[in-house]
């Protein structure tokens, strides 16, 4: 063929030539290699070389100018890429060709120049357009530049794809590091240090998608297990195998292996199991040279591949029928997941017998008890049953049991199970036994089990029984029906009492009969837990009028007042108690105990007062003081003040209490002084006036208070104290008398001499005296001797928090161990010292 005409470019390596058939080719003399040119010109006049872009050419005609790009390295290897077409006009012939500009001459001996479309930007044309043309022009830094003005995803992908075609890798990861891929990063910057030219287009073809064309070139390359990898994560098992056997053999095992779990997985067994035990046999002759043990035990890989070969063999064997091989696999490998897969497999085909072995030898109970149960192998399913965690498997074996008539094993496994209706059915059916079947009816609270129960109880005759049942178990109406049958229902409704969730429309229905059976007192007891509250009031006033119902009714009046909320209902009761219905005013603790169920504190107190004067004229000090007690503490929780008058009494009959307990520790001059305080108001203790006078002049002859032993002793023997006197002390005390000295009345006792400083002014102040007389404030008194506190060395009982001095409270607790104010037990270390004393002046003004 011959030559018509050689174009060469101006390094002189590559040469364009036209043959006598008008076909272009590239030849490159280095390696001898002519490359046709496509889509040349058919009449062809000349090609012309750019000088600044070695890789761009034009060939031309009479009328159009192509523009071709000559492409050294890429994915599709050494190739001409047409890249567009300009036209000339007649006459005009391309002279030289730089950048893109063609020099042209014109007849009639002119020059002239003309750009290639391909190298001007259409302004008709669309950005992704133009970015298509840089590209085939290999202008990756003019494309760089307006993909970042497009900042598309899908000119930057185009972008990248192109590079990577081009074998520019570099290039590449300027676009895809726009695009946020790191993976496609990473990729690429590995492959900037492969050398082998067939590696790396293998490699580019792999990121582009081109995947048999990756593996012939990696094929051809140095490097040829890239290709066999590349079989691996293709899943192209065969082809992995051929190429294995062809270049790697060690890796046909493993690959073996892989193949047939890809196998199993998809279903198809018998080809797993082939491959399974090929990858085992073939492993064995790789390394049958060496010793295997050892190997095992320095290759972790090595030991897991036949491990996992040993796996696939069980499962697969059994899946093809050969149940005794894959049982024997499974049992020597001892893997827990195997064993159960193996198990599942077994019981899927029927064999449950070895399917349950199996779960028991991997520690699945749960599956393994639930075959011996259907099996009815009893020994087997005994053995495993404690560790069974499955409450249906429990209930079942259970009911086996029921059925052969061991009933107390049945009741075990019920309980495991929590199907305590089942065991109370038992105990009640067969066992007879109620005793049993109640506590567990008491611990279920199911209503099913005390229906049952209820039942049994009815049949033997005790219906009050069956009704406790019934209602702990909330089936209350099943209850209200049965006690009405049998005329029960006072004991229904005490124990609808105790039950925690009745609802009111229970107390209703309760109400309503009572009503109608003319009871007055339960019917307001029923309508005021049932809450309505207004009926209850006027039904519980109306049965105080029976002398033997009239304190139940009236407490559970202020009961239902209190829990009301109902200034009318209150008002309506308290003059019922003040006596303005009736005319009869009703004991005042009545309307005390109001008074605190409502919260009117103040008002309580006020009641409170009195009724501890009641109580004082009664005798009964101790009641009253307690009574006091309690108020004062209520009153002081809810930071409200405390009467004068009820301070003086509380204090008046808490320093009388105090006299005992002095005289029982031999201290008689503060007994003494305590009894001067009480005897000073004698007429508040009129049923105890001689007595309380008689241990006066004793203590007070006692601890040489003379002129009070006197003045009291005097007292005693006026005409109308004087026959009442107990006549163990009636001369002793006469002798006080007759045997004062002369200026008695003038002397001064010891009491009057003593006094502590106010901790408030720091005035001198009688040590038994409460308000100082300078600041006139009200000082609170020390709980253990009566006396009014000071400022340093004060303590506080833990329980009732009331002031005292340490050593002599130390020495009643020592004593007795009980606080003298509130009567709880309190040891002496115990005791708060107290360092601010102000909070509790304030609490006793």
């Amino acid at each position: 063929m011959g030559i018509r005409q050689l174009f060469i470019d101006i390094e002189g390596t590559k040469v364009i030539f036209i043959d006598d058939h008008s076909q272009g080719y590239v030849f490159l003399p280095v390696v001898e290699e002519a490359l046709l040119i496509p889509d040349i010109p058919k009449q062809c006049l000349g090609c012309l070389w750019d000088l600044t872009q070695p890789n761009i050419f034009i060939s031309y005609d009479a009328r159009i100018v192509n523009t071709h790009t000559f492409v050294r390295h890429s994915v599709q290897g050494t190739h001409t890429l047409k890249v567009g077409e300009s036209k000339l006009n007649p006459g005009q012939f391309p002279l030289l060709l730089c950048g893109g500009e063609m020099a042209l001459h014109i007849d009639g001996g002119q020059y002239a120049t003309q750009s290639l479309s391909t190298h001007v930007v259409n302004p008709s044309n669309s950005q992704m357009a133009n970015l298509q043309v840089l590209l085939r022009l290999r202008n990756y830094d003019e494309a760089f530049k307006l993909c970042k003005q497009m900042n598309l995803s899908s000119a930057w992908r185009e972008f990248g794809e192109q590079a990577i075609a081009d074998l520019e890798p570099d290039i590449a990861i300027r676009a895809y590091r726009q695009l946020g891929e790191a993976a496609f990063v990473n990729a690429l910057g590995e492959l900037r240090y492969v050398e082998d030219l067939d590696m790396l287009i293998g490699c580019c073809c792999t990121l582009l998608g081109q995947y048999d064309q990756a593996k012939e070139h990696m094929l051809k390359g140095v490097y040829t297990r890239a290709a066999l990898e590349l079989c691996r994560d293709l899943l192209q098992w065969d082809q992995a195998l051929l190429l294995a056997h062809k270049n790697d053999p060690q890796e046909v095992p493993y690959i073996a292996r892989e193949y047939a779990q890809q196998l199993e997985f998809t279903g198809n067994y018998a080809d797993a199991l082939y491959h399974y035990e090929k990858g085992y046999k073939e492993d064995l002759i790789n390394s049958k040279e060496t010793d295997t043990a050892a190997l095992m035990e320095s290759s972790p890989e090595y030991e897991e591949h036949v491990r996992l070969c040993k796996m696939g063999i069980a499962r697969t064997s059994i899946r093809a029928g050969d149940f005794r091989r894959g049982i024997q696999y499974a049992v020597e490998l001892e893997d827990q997941q195997l064993l159960f897969d193996c198990a599942e497999l077994l019981a899927t085909v029927g064999h449950l017998t070895e399917a349950a072995g199996l779960y028991e030898r991997g520690g699945f109970y749960d599956e393994a008890c639930g075959h011996y149960i259907a099996l009815k192998m009893w020994n087997k399913a005994n053995n495993v049953l404690p560790k069974v965690k499955s409450t249906k498997l429990h209930a079942a074996y259970a009911k086996a049991k029921e059925n052969d008539g061991h009933f107390e094993e049945a009741i075990r496994s019920y309980r495991i199970a929590g199907d305590l209706d089942a065991c109370v059915r038992i105990y009640l059916d067969h066992l007879c036994d109620p005793h049993a079947a109640s506590e567990i009816v008491l611990e279920s609270r199911s209503m099913d089990s005390a229906k049952l129960l209820a039942k049994f109880y009815q049949k033997i005759g005790d219906v009050e029984q069956a009704l406790q049942f019934l209602v702990i178990c909330g089936c209350v109406e099943e209850a209200f029906a049965l006690a009405q049958r049998h005329n029960k229902l006072r004991r229904h409704g005490e124990l609808l009492e105790r039950y925690e969730n009745a609802k009111s429309s229970d107390y209703l229905a309760l109400a309503h009969y009572f009503e109608g059976e003319k009871y007055t007192l339960l019917a307001g007891k029923y309508y005021f837990l049932a809450r309505e509250f207004t009926k209850a009031l006027r039904f519980l006033l109306k049965a105080s009028a029976f002398n033997n119902e009239e304190q139940v009714s009236l407490s559970l009046a202020i009961d239902c007042v209190a829990t009301s909320n109902n200034e009318q209902l209150a008002s309506q009761l308290i003059e019922f108690l003040l006596g303005e219905v009736d005319g009869v005013p009703k004991d005042p603790r009545y309307l005390f105990r109001l008074y605190m169920a409502r919260k009117h504190y103040k008002d309580a107190a006020k009641t409170a007062v009195i009724i501890a004067n009641q109580e004082q004229l009664a005798g009964n000090y101790k009641s009253a003081r307690d009574l006091l007690y309690s108020m004062y503490q209520e009153l002081r929780r809810n930071n409200l003040s405390v009467t004068a008058e009820m301070r003086h009494q509380f204090i008046l009959l808490h320093r009388y209490t105090l006299v005992r307990i002095h005289v029982k520790l031999g201290n008689h001059l503060l007994a003494a002084k305590l009894l001067v305080q009480v005897a000073a108001c004698i007429s508040q203790f009129p049923e105890h006036i001689i007595p309380i006078l008689t241990s006066t002049v004793i203590e007070c002859h006692r601890a040489g208070l003379k002129k009070s032993a006197f003045t009291y002793a005097s007292t005693l023997m006026r005409p109308d104290y004087r026959n009442q006197l107990d006549p163990r002390y009636a001369k002793k005390i006469e002798s006080i008398v007759r045997k004062a000295p002369k200026g008695i009345k003038q002397l001064r006792d010891e009491i009057d001499d003593e006094t502590m400083e106010c901790p408030i002014c720091d005035s001198n102040l009688a040590n038994m005296e409460v308000t100082c007389y300078s600041c006139k404030t009200t000082l609170p008194i020390c709980i253990a001797t009566g006396q009014h506190i000071i400022k340093q060395l004060m303590t506080s009982c833990p329980q009732c928090d009331f002031l005292c001095f340490r050593a002599e409270m130390e020495n009643i607790l020592s004593e007795n161990g009980e606080c003298p104010m509130c009567g709880e037990h309190v040891a002496p270390e115990q005791l708060l010292d107290v360092e601010d004393i102000r909070p509790y002046i304030l609490a006793a003004s």
